[in-house]
């Protein structure tokens, strides 16, 4: 059994006619190839045709069916060296010796050597392009940036001169403030009564007395009349320079209506002083405009003829502590002035004194301060307890005992929320 190539057609040009001479090696041009390979064998038998199978190595290395196509046609093939290898088989199936065409697919133009020399050249002509570019784009940045700057600079060199000299200003008038601060505190003081003059009367006794800011809306206050010690422990609506006007005018009314009106029943004094304000501030309970500043209120008389103390108080109540037992004697649960009517009357409570018993008011300061690992209030039942810890020591050293209790509470991580004042009384 023969075999032979009859024609080799590269894009429909013949290489090689009918059993023409073939090129060992023959080279196509990569762009849109297509080759066209017609092979026969001279060999039949009784009209029989043979069958040929065939495969290209370097392509697919497989031999391809038997099949009497005696035509293979390949359409662009990549770039490389290639092997057509064909063989014949008869009806008896005897196979022909292989025959073999030798031909090269060359590289695309794109892919040789000098386009990539071409790739690398324009790459590194595209890069100094760039850099050139990016430079000079950079250096105009550069130079409209340090104009903004400049101008941003001189803008705010401008406010800040401003602001400086609007510091100053404020540095002056916040100067001015505490001054007039500092000043009306030295006024509150001077309200606030002597302690020799409370000495007088009353041997053993004591305040804590710790505004929140510089001047305190809580105060205390104190009178002698007619064998009778009257002793005031007062909280007044907000604190600071509003809540010290209210003291001022708490402690003016305190005045009319003990040292000029000469009351001693502390009832009697809580409606005096309740009217007093509501007429000074204006206050009419029908009107929505009207202000409601006041103040929570509890008031002793001590009457030492009688050995009575009488107590009287606006939401403010009075601590005795007696034989190590506690008692919580409960004011009237409304406050002097704001909503209080004109003509409310206050509760009043009669307690027989004896030696040794210690009498304690308080404002809400110290029970509401936050402190403590948990942040929490101070608690009135904690006073409370703390108190009949304390009550037996000298009442300076107790003065000491709540104010060292308060601070520690506090420590570093609290304020003071609110002005304090504690008094109290050892009979």
């Amino acid at each position: 059994v023969s075999i032979n190539f009859r024609e080799i057609v590269y894009n429909d040009s013949v290489i090689i006619g009918t059993y023409g001479e073939f090129l060992k090696n023959y080279t196509i041009p990569y762009k849109r190839n297509k080759i066209l390979f017609d092979f026969a064998s001279s060999t039949i038998h009784n009209d029989k045709n043979p069958q040929y199978s065939w495969r290209l190595v370097g392509d697919d290395d497989n031999w391809s069916s038997w099949s009497f196509s005696r035509h293979r046609e390949f359409k662009n093939l990549h770039e490389g060296a290639y092997i057509l290898e064909i063989k014949a088989k008869d009806v008896f199936g005897n196979e022909s010796q292989v025959k073999q065409f030798h031909f090269t697919v060359d590289k695309p133009w794109y892919r040789t050597f000098w386009a990539y020399l071409f790739y690398v050249l324009a790459f590194l002509l595209i890069v100094y392009l760039a850099i050139v570019i990016g430079q000079k784009r950079l250096k105009a940045q550069n130079i409209r940036l340090e104009g903004i700057v400049e101008e941003r600079t001189a803008e705010i060199q401008k406010k800040n001169d401003a602001l400086e000299h609007s510091y100053t200003e404020i540095a002056e008038q916040k100067q001015e403030i505490t001054d007039s601060i500092n000043y009306a505190q030295r006024i509150q003081e001077a309200i606030l009564p002597l302690p020799e003059d409370i000495a007088n009367h009353i041997s053993e006794y004591f305040v804590l007395f710790r505004p929140k800011d510089i001047v305190s809306g809580d105060f205390y206050w104190f009178a002698h009349r007619d064998q009778h010690s009257i002793f005031v422990c007062a909280d007044c609506t907000g604190h600071g320079v509003p809540g010290a006007f209210m003291s001022m005018v708490g402690s003016d009314k305190l005045n009319q209506a003990v040292l000029e009106k000469g009351n001693t029943n502390p009832a009697k004094i809580l409606s005096i002083v309740n009217r007093g304000i509501k007429k000074a501030l204006k206050q009419n309970e029908l009107e929505d405009d009207a202000t409601r500043d006041g103040m929570d209120v509890a008031i002793v008389s001590i009457d030492w003829e009688r050995n009575v103390l009488k107590f009287s108080g606006a939401h403010n109540g009075l601590f005795l502590i007696r034989d190590n037992k506690l008692t919580d004697y409960k004011a009237t649960k409304v406050a002097i002035a704001g909503f209080t009517p004109m003509d409310q009357v206050f509760d009043l409570t009669e307690i027989e004194i004896k030696k040794g018993d210690c009498f304690y008011m308080t404002t809400d300061g110290y029970p509401d301060q936050f402190g403590g690992p948990k942040g929490k209030k101070f608690k009135t039942k904690i006073l409370k307890n703390y108190l009949i810890e304390i009550h037996n020591k000298p009442m300076e050293e107790q003065q000491k005992l709540l104010s060292n209790n308060i601070i520690n509470w506090m420590g570093d991580e609290h304020e003071q929320i609110d002005d304090i004042c504690i008094v109290g009384i050892r009979i």
